[in-house]
């Protein structure tokens, strides 16, 4: 496996369908606070979660999102330990970008691909399974 940093505009170029993800995201979660307490209750978003009575593996990704927001960058992992490290690594090559105007590229075999695939997986299931034994 090998990195490289390759040039690259500073500003990525962030495509239409991701801005209206994010922003539609955004809404339903402000909604869901305004309703929350106006209510005075907690619900949850998560479908998974409501059929099932477990969480997804991405339940608490709002709470930590929240929290990052906020200043309170251990609890946010504490919400969600993969999330927030996703973001983390995400701010992190973005400023890296911003600042030199180049990218980080991984060059890797196919069996370094599968490898890296594996413990993705593997770490997804690691959290998974620290949401579940933390009751979220």
């Amino acid at each position: 496996m090998r990195l490289r940093f390759v040039r690259a505009s500073r500003l990525p170029r962030v495509p239409l369908w991701a801005v209206l993800l994010v922003a539609l995201w955004g809404a339903l979660v402000l909604a869901t606070i305004i309703v929350q307490r106006r209510a005075g209750t907690d619900f949850s978003l998560c479908i998974f979660k409501n059929v099932t009575g477990l969480p997804c593996p991405s339940c608490g990704s709002t709470r930590a999102a929240e929290s990052l927001l906020a200043g309170h960058p251990v609890r946010a992992w504490l919400f969600n330990p993969l999330v927030s490290t996703a973001i983390a690594v995400a701010g992190v090559v973005l400023a890296v970008r911003l600042v030199s105007a180049r990218t980080i590229r991984f060059d890797m075999s196919q069996r370094e691909a599968h490898v890296v695939t594996a413990a993705l997986i593997l770490l997804l299931l690691i959290n998974w399974a620290y949401l579940i034994l933390q009751g979220y």
